[in-house]
């Protein structure tokens, strides 16, 4: 039998390229040769800015831990120089989220300068055997992860607990992670969490596996977490949970409707997302686009020609 990741590449391909588009298009996302820069956030945790996707860094006495990588090389190499700049330590550890371009492309970069790739199995499946990008060549090895674990993996690093976790899924993707800065009290959640705008979902995902994932995830934390979403602005636990409500009163309704016999156009015209566009509708991505993404991957629909 294929892998998982092969039998869906194509699909996967037209999607992504389709979020390119977008992304190129939008503001909101697009970063692409803006300078980068380390912003505190709280114990020895910065954040990463300037970037298409956020990424979150750990530093102190033993070095760094790295969480994404960037768009491009481009972009990695002005992440590495702010770490520099910043006087932090060299990138130790670099953790991929998930598979998307946009959280992985610069791993060559780090894992050429000795950093140890970790993500969950079916990121380095997808990486060592899919292009991240339609008609561009696949990652170098440097570029691959090297420790892979299942469910959870914890590291002591800097005086922290850093605890990987891959939640229940598929989400976002079928191979995302978190990862919590338990003493610092910061969670990154990479693209299980767009903050302020309608997600992404990819083929292999689903809008309510997206919305188990984050109330998974926001049982392991509090009130005064500092939350980093994959996109979109700082949050906390509130924003996960109400993330988590969007998700599921849109796949619901748009099931619903589905099951009633209508068409994707005449659920589109529906509106069955209107009470949250308000929150989430002015992103990279149309309410109308979201509705048609969130039809697409429900399971009746996964893998029917759009």
């Amino acid at each position: 039998m294929k892998p998982f990741c092969t039998l869906r590449s194509n699909l996967r391909n037209a999607f992504l390229f389709s979020l390119i588009s977008l992304a190129l298009s939008s503001s909101a996302l697009q970063a692409e040769g803006a300078a980068s820069e380390t912003v505190h956030l709280r114990g020895g945790v910065f954040r990463l800015t300037g970037t298409m996707a956020n990424s979150t860094a750990l530093s102190g006495a033993d070095g760094t831990l790295l969480v994404d990588s960037g768009q491009n090389e481009t972009e990695a190499k002005a992440m590495l120089a702010a770490i520099q700049t910043a006087g932090l330590g060299p990138v130790d550890y670099l953790v991929n989220t998930h598979r998307h371009y946009d959280h992985v492309a610069g791993n060559a970069v780090f894992g050429s300068g000795g950093a140890a790739i970790i993500a969950t199995p079916s990121v380095r499946e997808s990486l060592a055997t899919n292009p991240i990008l339609p008609n561009v060549p696949l990652l170098p090895s440097v570029a691959l992860p090297s420790i892979c674990f299942d469910k959870e993996l914890t590291l002591f690093f800097d005086g922290e607990v850093v605890s990987l976790y891959h939640p229940q899924g598929p989400a976002h993707t079928e191979g995302d992670l978190v990862v919590y800065f338990r003493h610092a009290d910061v969670l990154a959640t990479g693209d299980i969490l767009f903050w302020g705008m309608y997600p992404y979902i990819d083929p292999a995902g689903s809008a309510p596996g997206m919305a188990t994932a984050l109330r998974e995830v926001a049982a392991m934390i509090d009130g005064n977490t500092i939350v980093v979403p994959g996109h979109g602005p700082l949050t906390d636990r509130k924003g996960l949970l109400l993330a988590a409500d969007m998700l599921e009163d849109v796949s619901q309704t748009v099931a619903r409707l589905a099951a009633e016999g209508k068409t994707l156009p005449e659920i589109i015209a529906a509106h069955p997302s209107a009470r949250w566009d308000e929150a989430f509708g002015k992103g990279f991505m149309s309410p109308d686009n979201f509705v048609q993404l969130v039809y697409n991957t429900l399971p009746a629909n996964t893998g029917k020609a759009k």
